[in-house]
């Protein structure tokens, strides 16, 4: 997990500060001029606005990091496979249905958490980053 955070780390942090910076220091500026504190302000005014640049930062990173396989067979321990370097070594060893199988659960588990995060961000990446 600690691999897949700093590798996708700047790509995720990226897509939140072009968003953040979208937003105008407006409405921040009058809820704080109102005495809303700093949580009240971030959930009630900055996260409904960027929600869907949330989601699709988050989504975006965890997709790339679902499927990456070059960073992590690089630092991979004999003994402490992830799916993808399992698969890697089905497949080497002549077991292509059993490594097609986690290759399928990689796909099932990248489908799982975009709809997830879709459907708990309600936002509809399929409409682009404004739905």
């Amino acid at each position: 997990m600690l691999i897949y955070f700093t590798e996708q780390m700047p790509f995720a942090s990226r897509a939140g500060i072009s968003a953040m910076m979208q937003l105008g220091p407006e409405p921040e500026e009058a809820a704080r001029i109102a005495g809303a504190r700093w949580f009240h302000r971030f959930r009630t005014i900055v996260l409904p606005v960027q929600k869907s640049a949330v989601a699709t930062g988050m989504l975006m990173s965890f997709i790339s990091g679902i499927k990456s396989l070059s960073l992590v067979v690089v630092l991979a321990v004999p003994g402490l496979d992830v799916l993808t370097t399992l698969s890697i070594r089905l497949l080497d060893v002549g077991y292509t249905q059993a490594g097609n199988g986690v290759v399928l659960v990689v796909s099932a588990v990248a489908f799982l958490g975009t709809y997830t995060v879709q459907k708990l961000m309600k936002t509809d990446l399929a409409r682009g980053l404004g739905a």
